[in-house]
């Protein structure tokens, strides 16, 4: 499957069930993308930050170096 492009940065979204599987792919694709994303999840473990890492990435790559 191609990978869709698309730009995010000044979007929030709240993904449903993050921790695995679909959800997962989602809230890191729309990281990557730029958006804040808040992640939702009964099964969510603080100490994955894939989506976080994705979105930091992002604006590494921008040159945004905001926190």
């Amino acid at each position: 499957m191609g990978r869709v492009s698309a730009d995010f940065s000044d979007d929030t979204v709240s993904v449903t069930g993050a921790s695995s599987g679909i959800g997962r792919a989602v809230a890191l694709g729309f990281g990557e993308a730029g958006a804040t994303v808040i992640n939702a999840d009964v099964r969510a473990d603080p100490k994955d930050r894939d989506a976080d890492a994705a979105a930091e990435n992002r604006r590494r790559e921008r040159g945004d170096r905001r926190i």
